[in-house]
């Protein structure tokens, strides 16, 4: 999960930086695709990791919950990103729409960088308690 998010992180700053009014797809595509495979395994990953040592019986509420946080969290935070993107006040006249759009997009994509690289530090923080309460065998120590 730790290299996804850094995969993720790399390719939301290419994203970022290939951002600009006459951007082409090709420009765009590398940063997408990294982006693309990071959320495909970090998705997993979290909803593996809310499904580990729940009983059986309570698997579908497990799931409920994750689920439901993630929707509510997409949500939220795409109401603040587009606030951020349109927040320039540029006019609507000539150019100046298009070059303040793609000022907001970039602005938002590294936002989203800086928002995955705190959930990068957040996980390499997390990760040595991780590996102690593990024998070596992904089982908790008996004590």
């Amino acid at each position: 999960m730790v290299t996804a998010l850094a995969i993720g992180a790399v390719g939301a700053i290419a994203l970022a930086l290939a951002i600009s009014p006459d951007s082409t797809y090709r420009s765009l595509t590398p940063g997408l695709i990294a982006i693309s495979i990071a959320d495909g395994v970090v998705f997993t990953s979290m909803f593996i990791a809310a499904a580990t040592g729940v009983d059986d019986t309570e698997q579908g509420v497990a799931a409920a919950i994750v689920s439901t946080g993630a929707g509510i969290g997409a949500a939220v935070g795409l109401a603040i990103l587009v606030l951020v993107a349109n927040s320039s006040g540029a006019s609507l006249m000539g150019e100046e729409p298009q070059v303040a759009k793609a000022a907001g997009t970039r602005t938002v994509v590294f936002a989203i960088a800086g928002g995955i690289v705190a959930t990068l530090v957040l996980a390499l923080s997390a990760l040595p308690s991780a590996i102690a309460l593990e024998d070596g065998h992904g089982r908790p120590e008996q004590q």
